[in-house]
């Protein structure tokens, strides 16, 4: 019998099903990517985009110089030497590109130094310059925003490619940042890698030189940046892109590119929001989840038992719960679970999950990419990835990886999403997650470990793989976590529409397959780098670029019953409110579990998120529609209020809540900046005016927040 080109036997299918939707959408796309000169991630994503169209532009030419005006902004095109300028009519803001340099892989470089002519079909334009092979195209398809592809056809997506900049701003975006969300003065990449992996590094000094503002490790890479003045600028390119904002502040930023070739998106707005609308119009935006994910979930461990037990519990003393997530087990057949800290005796989970619902709680599973090599509780090798390595279905490193020159996680033992096979296979998967073990939805962990810290180089590099496509390394790495979330929330629609997923990795184009981002992995302290603070730094850069719904772990089990109160506090106004458990050593270390005071201080929190769900979940839709974030710098929301470029940790939770968490250990007090308007402490009910500086009261078991006076805190009446 022969079947259809789309059809396929794998392991662990129930059936043989057709493919032919996912694999024209992923890997088919993928194959005509492949083929030309670079691969845009927004293509492979399938995103529509969806900004306004360019009316007709205005031209106006002379021998030397070609101009057109669109919209929101001009464009100057001088000849001789070749310049490109590109100013924002609502700000006076300038861009100019007067570098445009490729590098072979020999090392010998070129710059674009002169046009020939430039070419015009309505808002299309093509620039002929004197350089053999350059391609240059400018497309004003969508209002705000001009596209300028670049390429040099001869040299098959490699080499590299240096544009430089004239003209600055105060810029935020670029991912989820730790280190702070404005961008001035770093150095980053669009390279997917686990951000608390280097903590280990640096803490054993094997690369003490190591600059952080140089190569921030993060989960969400973004090549994107967006100033408060209103401008943006995009890289649609799967190679290693950097972005240096080092001299931002003088008047100057570059783009690197692994790669001779790219398309790049200049937007130019009124505002940030409305260029953050037009980016997220283009590279898609965050998907909503349903209702019930906006409140309050809790982790309950150590077995079948113990969890059953806490559920009751809670439901008795009248904790406010949504949703219960229970990760220590290991089960091969779905690739969940994760019992290398705690275990116990789960039993058949249908039962369990049953039992939970009955208790009126959705129920939540721990999700991965990577197989477990054995079996986690007997020294046999895990038949479902040995079937599923015969079957390409998983990336094997070229070299085996033994953890002395590169930190690594299973990086060696990935699904090879990447092989259609790969579709059926994690069907498969999801439905006996969601259908037959009938859970709720679970943490979408990982995606972000093939580029990994070289102690050698001391610095990251893509894994080299076997594989049968032609992705280069850098380009597969970068892609992965985007194609992870695609597949995967795909069929889990298909499957369960209301299921959940909290995703920790992205990449560009992720978004519109991310229903909520995590902020991943801290250290229990108050670094502003790697701790507590650095979350809020992460939530904000994240709205900055794109990612609407972000939540943090509150790190239960710390080591400081202060952090931890903190800790809840933060987390209580944020997307969705929910502990994670993490350093299990210490048995003096704090959580919800510790005693009942901490049991009633967290209930209190709680009660105030879900005081607050409706609200949340009106802003979560109004990110899906428009990508503007639930949690807002206060430059993205009061962006002709300077003094709020440099505010680091204050934000708007929507746009009738300002929070100000407190960051510093034994702070009692918090001083707070107030945009313009009426301010109203919730604490105290003192209305405060706003463009000035103030100090608040801020005992341990309270976080400053003030309500807007445009509105008032009736959502919040009668719970103190």
């Amino acid at each position: 019998m022969k079947l259809p080109r789309n059809f396929y036997f794998l392991p662990f299918a129930f059936c043989i099903l057709p493919v032919a939707i996912y694999a024209q959408t992923i890997h088919q796309t993928l194959d005509a990517e492949l083929k030309s000169a670079y691969i845009r991630p927004s293509v492979i994503a399938n995103n529509t985009n969806l900004s306004d169209k360019e009316n007709a532009v205005v031209v106006s030419q002379t021998k030397n110089i070609y101009s057109f005006k669109a919209s929101t902004y001009t464009l100057t095109l001088t000849k001789k030497p070749f310049n490109l300028q590109f100013k924002n009519l609502n700000n006076g803001e300038t861009w100019a590109i007067d570098t445009v340099l490729f590098v072979s892989q020999n090392g010998e470089s070129e710059k674009i130094t002169d046009l020939k002519n430039i070419l015009q079909t309505g808002n299309f334009l093509v620039l002929v310059s004197e350089n053999k092979g350059v391609e240059l195209k400018l497309e004003a398809k969508n209002k705000g925003s001009l596209k300028l592809s670049i390429n040099k056809n001869d040299s098959a997506r490699s080499g590299k490619l240096h544009i430089a900049f004239k003209g600055g701003g105060n810029f935020f975006g670029g991912g989820e940042r730790f280190m702070g969300s404005r961008l001035n003065g770093h150095v980053f990449s669009n390279m997917p890698s686990d951000h608390a992996w280097l903590i280990g590094n640096l803490e054993r000094k094997v690369c003490p030189d190591f600059n952080l503002k140089l190569d921030e490790p993060t989960y969400i890479p973004i090549p994107f940046i967006i100033s408060a003045e209103g401008n943006g600028l995009y890289i649609d390119q799967a190679h290693t892109t950097r972005i240096n904002l080092q001299n931002a502040d003088r008047g100057s930023f570059s783009v690197d590119v692994d790669g001779n070739g790219m398309d790049m998106y200049l937007f130019a707005e009124k505002t940030p929001k409305k260029v953050l609308t037009n980016y997220t119009a283009l590279v898609g935006r965050t998907l909503l989840p349903p209702k019930w994910a906006f409140g309050v979930w809790l982790t309950l461990l150590e077995g079948r038992d113990s969890i059953i037990n806490k559920a009751n519990y809670l439901k008795k003393i009248g904790m406010p719960l949504d949703a219960v997530w229970m990760f220590d087990f290991d089960d091969p057949k779905t690739n969940t679970g994760w019992c290398y800290w705690t275990k116990g005796y789960h039993g058949n989970l249908r039962e369990l999950t049953d039992t939970i619902h009955n208790l009126g709680f959705k129920t939540l599973t721990y999700l991965r990419t990577f197989m477990n090599k054995d079996l986690f509780w007997y020294n046999l090798p895990n038949p479902y990835y040995v079937e599923a390595l015969k079957n390409n279905l998983i990336l094997e490193p070229k070299i085996p990886i033994d953890g002395k020159r590169f930190d690594s996680f299973n990086s060696d033992s990935q699904v090879n999403f990447y092989n259609p096979g790969s579709i059926n296979f994690w069907r498969n998967t999801l439905k006996e997650i969601l259908v037959t073990e009938n859970f709720d939805g679970w943490m979408e962990d990982f995606g972000d470990i093939h580029n990994l810290f070289d102690r050698e180089k001391c610095q990251y590099t893509p894994l080299d793989f076997k594989r049968t496509n032609l992705l280069a390394n850098d380009e597969l790495a970068n892609l992965y976590p985007m194609v992870y979330h695609k597949i995967t929330r795909e069929l889990a629609q298909e499957i369960k529409p209301d299921a959940a997923a909290f995703c920790r990795s992205g990449s560009a184009g992720s978004a519109e397959y991310t229903q909520i981002v995590w902020g991943g992995d801290q250290v229990a302290s108050w670094d502003k780098n790697f701790g507590y603070p650095s979350l809020i730094s992460a939530a904000l850069s994240s709205g900055w670029s794109g990612y609407g719904i972000w939540t943090a772990d509150i790190a239960s089990l710390s080591p400081s019953r202060e952090l931890w109160m903190r800790w809840v506090q933060f987390g209580a106004f944020t997307a969705l409110m929910r502990d994670h458990p993490w350093d299990f050593t210490q048995k003096s270390n704090i959580g919800i579990w510790t005693d009942t005071a901490a049991m009633n201080y967290f209930k209190k929190y709680a009660v105030i998120h879900s005081a607050l769900k409706d609200y949340l979940y009106e802003f979560g839709r109004i990110a899906h529609e428009t990508g503007i974030p639930i949690m807002r710098h206060l430059a993205l929301e009061f962006p002709m209020d300077t003094a709020c470029y440099n505010i680091e940790y204050e934000y708007m939770l929507g746009d009738k809540i300002l929070v100000a968490p407190v960051i510093e250990e034994g702070a009692t007090t918090q001083s707070v900046y107030l945009p313009a308007g009426k301010w109203k402490y919730y604490w105290s009910e003192k209305i405060y005016s706003g463009n000035a500086r103030i100090v608040v009261d801020a005992p341990i078991d309270q976080i400053p927040f003030f309500a807007k006076q445009e509105g008032d805190l009736n959502l919040l009446k009668g719970i103190k």
